[in-house]
């Protein structure tokens, strides 16, 4: 019931209004016909990674880069783009589901054809690269979730979360179905061995609604797509928590060869705080609470943050408000906060925008930071752990206020270029 409520809002508004790279084989539904066919492509998501991180490969040269500016004729929600050799291919939908795309090349841009001329705009886009060189967008198949992209794992088999809340896989012209009633709005995670993990349980028991609803996931799904769906393990969060966001993050935190799963709990009670889970859902690690209802950690990046190397998990403690840059290291049961700077945000209210940060090696010094936006959303910061603590890096400004997620790639000579759109009917970006 809760699926159908959010599907209706979806269609209603419909009527009313309107990145990670992976070289694999895709499948692709053929919304005319229900076939299947495949195709040789490179496919970039809006998470970037499947793992649920917002990295990019290579170093950079920010903020010294220069910047193209690409006019549009609406104001963008959603951008994906993927690198082609040195050029690149990027592709905007507009709020009222319009689509643009264009390939930019040494400061220059140009128009591009990438199949669509109109999307769901409740629906991040997902963009494929076909021989190295053409951008067309996947068309998801007819009975996928409106609020939720399709996946494609590294065989080619096709992932998706159906209107019921079903997780749906299309392999080898086969179609199975493993009913785990999904969060609408998930998005799916996959690995290299072929699993996945997903939010279930949608539940409004925590009526937060930062996220564009009222409903929150109640517990994770780990799945297996290796021979057709099995489910590996569930569990669910003990009441009063919900877990808030749509996706976890997915890491071997320890290096055991096993991946653990980061996610945010939230109750009305005590506020928020971060849990750190095995994939048979026993709980491992979890921070102190916020203390306060309504006051959201959301998570943005695991790796080598720390001063010395080691690895932190990032995330930003009330982006909505005072918007603090938190890193978090893990000891023994705990995970205890060693460096924070207020001022930023990571997310747009009541959007399912969650991918306003990028992690990288953004200017070449060999050491990780994280960008995402100043607090007034006119400029994207670089922020770093250091020795000195958490500290401000550098700035890039955007040239009005964000209004879609941030996007990075990595181009074949390791450059690395960074847009965003702007309410100026703009899409800004940055790079060779």
């Amino acid at each position: 019931m809760i699926q159908l409520v959010v599907i209706i809002s979806s269609l209603i508004f419909l009527i009313s209004g309107c990145g990670g790279e992976n070289s694999v084989q895709s499948v692709i539904g053929d919304s005319q016909g229900g076939g299947v066919f495949f195709v040789d492509a490179q496919r970039s998501y809006n998470q970037s990674h499947m793992d649920g991180s917002r990295w990019v490969l290579g170093a950079g040269r920010f903020p010294q880069v220069p910047y193209v500016e690409v006019d549009l004729e609406g104001r963008p929600q959603w951008i994906v783009a993927a690198p082609t050799g040195l050029s690149s291919i990027w592709v905007v939908v507009l709020e009222d589901g319009s689509v643009q795309g264009f390939r930019v090349k040494n400061g220059l841009w140009s128009s591009a054809d990438v199949g669509l001329n109109k999307l769901n705009p409740l629906r991040p886009p997902v963009l494929e690269i076909k021989e190295s060189l053409r951008g067309n967008l996947l068309l998801p198949p007819d009975d996928c979730s409106l609020l939720s992209s399709p996946v494609v794992s590294e065989n080619g088999s096709m992932v998706y979360i159906d209107w019921n809340g079903d997780l749906i896989l299309i392999n080898d012209n086969s179609r199975s179905s493993l009913a785990i009633n999904a969060l609408p709005d998930a998005r799916i995670l996959l690995d290299d061995d072929r699993s996945g993990v997903v939010y279930t349980g949608p539940t409004s028991r925590y009526p937060h609604g930062a996220l564009g609803d009222i409903f929150e996931p109640g517990g994770i799904a780990v799945f297996s797509i290796d021979d057709g769906l099995s489910m590996l393990s569930e569990f669910e969060f003990s009441a009063p928590w919900v877990g808030e966001g749509l996706a976890p993050l997915w890491f071997d935190w320890d290096g055991d060869r096993r991946r653990e799963i980061f996610t945010t709990l939230s109750g009305e009670s005590n506020g928020s705080k971060v849990a750190v889970y095995s994939e048979d859902g026993k709980l491992i690690a979890e921070s102190e609470v916020t203390g306060s209802a309504f006051r959201w950690r959301h998570l943005l990046a695991f790796g080598p943050f720390s001063p010395t190397g080691s690895n932190e998990l990032v995330c930003v403690r009330t982006p909505h408000t005072n918007g603090v840059v938190e890193f978090y290291e893990r000891i023994e049961d705990k995970l205890v906060r060693v460096a924070e700077i207020s001022g930023y945000t990571s997310h747009l209210f009541n959007t399912r925008n969650t991918n306003l940060s990028i992690a990288g090696d953004l200017d070449g010094d060999g050491a990780m930071e994280v960008l995402l936006l100043h607090q007034d959303e006119t400029r994207l910061t670089a922020i770093a752990h250091r020795f000195g603590g958490a500290t401000r890096l550098w700035q890039l400004v955007i040239g009005g206020k964000a209004t879609s997620n941030l996007v990075a790639i990595m181009l074949a000579d390791g450059s690395q270029m960074v847009g965003v759109g702007h309410d100026g009917n703009k899409l800004r970006i940055w790079g060779p």
